[in-house]
């Protein structure tokens, strides 16, 4: 009796672990396999942003409007796909396309975007965010004709920013006008753009004239104390002096 009662449990756990073990193997499975899912999602969503930070440095106004609206989207419609610890690997590209970008709505959407990851990885850090980004060194966007002119190009860019202006690397173009021209886009800023005129003839530049941009179509687009200079084909073709120049708007304000 005693040795059909043993049979029959073993009999029991035997047919148990038929039915358990597929249970469990699944159940294992299933859960490596999220797991996997969720490493496979965070490397998506780690591609995704370092393919972002080359597009928010991109000279093309209109991929960086794009980097800014997927990463927008991403944060409020996906927040898992991009969580804010991995946005904040992009926080220096951010603030410096806040500070730096002609266009006054893509600067105060990386803003935006810079303020909302820092409040939710490092609240701490908020302030100095706002600190670094209301410090507007005012902008100058640089065009040459051919890259010839881009080390000349360079040395002035340099003295400008030692006058405490934001400086990008200049961008060749298929067409300049006749003469340099520093074109201003708000009527207030005609003093600084006349100031920064005389700081060209003072570096070589003797033919640098005032472009007033002021009424032209994308004007109320472009951001306060943002200048651009259009150097000529015959700028840059001699020597330039290292004359110190008047003081400009960037040095008073």
């Amino acid at each position: 009796m005693a040795e059909t009662r043993t049979r029959d449990l073993w009999d029991k756990i035997d047919i148990l672990a038929k039915i358990m073990t597929p249970v469990v193997l699944f159940t294992f499975g299933t859960l490596y396999n999220m797991h996997q899912t969720r490493i496979n999602e965070a490397q998506k969503a780690s591609d995704r942003v370092a393919s972002l930070v080359k597009s928010l440095s991109s000279q093309n106004i209109e991929e960086r409007k794009t980097a800014l609206a997927l990463l927008n989207y991403e944060k409020s419609k996906h927040p898992g796909a991009v969580p804010d610890d991995l946005l904040t690997n992009i926080l220096p590209a951010l603030v410096q396309l806040a500070k730096s970008e002609k266009d006054a709505d893509v600067a105060r959407t990386a803003e935006k975007l810079a303020k909302d990851v820092v409040s939710n990885v490092e609240p701490g850090l908020v302030a100095a965010v706002q600190n670094q980004v209301a410090d507007d060194p005012g902008r100058i966007f640089m065009h040459i004709l051919d890259e010839g002119q881009r080390s000349d190009a360079r040395r002035i860019a340099g003295q400008l920013e030692d006058k405490g202006y934001h400086v990008p690397v200049s961008e060749k173009v298929t067409a300049v006008p006749a003469l340099t021209e520093v074109r201003f886009f708000h009527a207030e800023e005609a003093q600084e753009a006349a100031e920064l005129a005389i700081a060209l003839q003072n570096l070589g530049v003797t033919e640098a004239k005032v472009s007033d941009q002021s009424r032209s179509k994308n004007a109320s687009r472009v951001r306060k104390r943002t200048f651009e200079i259009w150097f000529s084909a015959k700028s840059l073709r001699q020597p330039l002096t290292n004359t110190s120049s008047p003081r400009t708007g960037s040095e008073s304000q």
